[in-house]
């Protein structure tokens, strides 16, 4: 009974302390993992870029017709850019929204976990009583 005792109190200090640890640890490796799986940086930094760094060059001497022809082709090629780098941050946003809502859900879970497991042991020695 006392050896019972004793390594339900050392499984309740290892579930609070040191597996939180860790829980962290990989929660942050998650977000490590999504920042870096979308590019989020290198978007935020090319976020006004062309897309593909495709666009016209607009020629050694000034011709209006050219002119306008790259000022147009460079801007849709920049409203594309941002508009597809705005699309995809917005994902990893809802990513990261996602896996924060998991993670809240787990975390919970996992401070409930003793509790439960203790009150599912309660019933089933009463059911086996009965």
């Amino acid at each position: 009974m006392v050896k019972a005792l004793i390594l339900s109190w050392q499984y309740l200090q290892w579930h609070y302390s040191r597996a939180f640890a860790e829980m962290f640890r990989i929660i942050g490796r998650a977000y490590w993992f999504e920042y870096h799986f979308f590019s989020v940086g290198i978007l935020l930094r090319s976020f006004f870029e062309p897309w593909k760094r495709l666009g016209e060059e607009k020629g050694e001497k000034f011709k209006l017709e050219q002119w306008l022809q790259a000022t147009v082709i460079n801007t849709l090629m920049r409203l594309i850019g941002v508009t597809l780098r705005a699309m995809i941050l917005m994902f990893a946003l809802a990513v990261c929204v996602l896996t924060t809502l998991v993670v809240a859900l787990f975390v919970a879970m996992w401070c409930l976990l003793p509790f439960i497991i203790l009150a599912l042991f309660v019933r089933g020695v009463q059911l086996a009583i009965q």
